[in-house]
């Protein structure tokens, strides 16, 4: 694990050390500046998918889904790592079957939303966004030995995304996560909350046999092609409280200083915060930091050490289509409930709109596990008035003909009997 480790904190150092936000310069629309070799590359995620370019496979068969729910010892931890609301899972929880070629281990799933309903996921069908989207981060158990080994190879990941729509009523499946938003609203790396282990399935939709399918890539830099991504066809439910929870968590607006850390030591941790965000790893920040600080030592013969610690894990109380770009990226407004606070030397506001723009597809083909030309079956009223309605006319035209017979065979007799008289 160590080995890929120094891999991602050296080899992808120029890259690990942009910063990067949704928002401005350092948003989507110039990561493929930032972090060439990534997130400049032709299997970029999200897309928009459109139902009838897509092709129906064989192939993609029924998920299954294994030890869920959860056992008792598993455990889940929530926090804000300064992008989104992530929840990280410690136990077993596999995903296997759907086509997927291996199976597949959950490490964790983040969430990704909008300032208003008509925006929010990342992923849209046909044009349409929807307000919200959930990813379940999957790597590939068969193959390698944790996430970090899997991150950069084609396949390593497996990614489900769901949709959620605008429902009047809670979705009592989100209670235990939006419970817990409260005590993450300011970003800390080293804060995260412990959640009551739920199922995961019920995050799913109910129907999870209706799915597209394609090659990509993770949609925050790196932006890593590696991923085989199912974006079900049928959505979730959230309501607008529950969506203003997630509207309500902070994310950093400005570093005013860090003056207590040199240019490169900031760079390191910086780097080391993103991959454990971004793949929701449970290692000690200081064993990351430690082995990552060890190396970069070697490489560039200059001191760096940390004080930094490990996550703190905190029990919870009992908890339980897109515009333009510019309006996708300009940041909270008025309307969008903006919020400033300080926290120590950071300033804060909203975290909305945190979602990557839809890619071009290029050469890919998408899939769906669904036909679309399936019939719409008829309702047993209206196929018995069919019937009784055509065997009437059939009768009606019966009977007419009849009666055309019998008068041609009267009057035939008829003209007969003059000929012989």
């Amino acid at each position: 694990m160590w080995l890929t480790i120094i891999i991602a904190l050296t080899g992808l150092s120029y890259i690990q050390a942009h910063k990067w936000s949704y928002d401005g310069e350092d948003g989507p629309l110039n990561w493929h500046k930032k972090f060439p070799g990534g997130c400049d590359g032709k299997s970029q995620s999200p897309i928009d998918i459109v139902p009838e370019e897509t092709t129906y496979s064989r192939n993609l068969k029924d998920f299954a889904i294994w030890y869920d729910p959860p056992h008792p010892d598993a455990k889940f931890y929530i926090k804000n790592n300064g992008h989104t609301a992530q929840v990280e899972l410690q136990g077993e929880f596999y995903v296997a079957n759907g086509g997927l070629p291996n199976v597949y281990k959950a490490v964790q799933f983040h969430f990704h939303w909008g300032h208003k309903a008509h925006h929010g996921s990342e992923h849209t069908i046909d044009g349409k966004a929807y307000p919200i989207e959930l990813h379940l981060v999957t790597y590939n158990k068969d193959l390698y030995k944790d996430v970090l080994e899997a991150l950069p190879r084609t396949g390593g990941l497996a990614v489900l995304g769901v949709m959620f729509e605008i429902s009047e009523e809670d979705n009592p499946a989100l209670d235990t996560v939006i419970k817990a938003l409260k005590h993450i609203r300011p970003p800390k790396s080293s804060h995260r909350v412990e959640l009551p282990a739920f199922s995961i399935r019920d995050l799913l939709p109910s129907d999870i046999t209706r799915y597209y399918r394609y090659n990509g890539s993770l949609t925050t830099p790196n932006c890593f092609e590696s991923v085989i991504w199912t974006v079900f066809d049928r959505p979730q439910t959230i309501s607008e409280s529950q969506l203003s929870e997630f509207r309500r968590l902070l994310q950093v607006k400005h570093k005013r200083h860090r003056r207590s850390l040199g240019k490169a030591q900031y760079m390191l941790e910086r780097q080391a915060e993103d991959i454990k965000a971004e793949l929701g790893l449970d290692v000690p920040a200081t064993d990351l930091l430690d082995k990552a600080t060890s190396l970069y030592e070697y490489m560039s013969d200059m001191p760096a050490k940390t004080d930094s610690g490990p996550g703190k894990s905190v029990k919870d109380e009992k908890a339980g289509g897109h515009n333009s770009a510019e309006d996708k990226h300009h940041g909270p407004t008025a309307s969008s409930g903006e919020h400033h606070s300080k926290e120590g030397d950071e300033e804060h506001e909203n975290m909305v709109n945190n979602y990557r723009p839809v890619q071009p597809i290029h050469e890919r083909r998408i899939y769906r596990s669904f036909k679309l030309s399936v019939p719409a079956p008829v309702p047993k009223e209206e196929a018995h008035y069919e019937e009784t309605r055509t065997g009437a006319y059939k009768s009606n035209k019966n009977s007419v003909a009849q009666a055309v017979s019998s008068v041609s065979l009267l009057l035939a007799t008829l003209i007969l009997s003059v000929i012989l008289c």
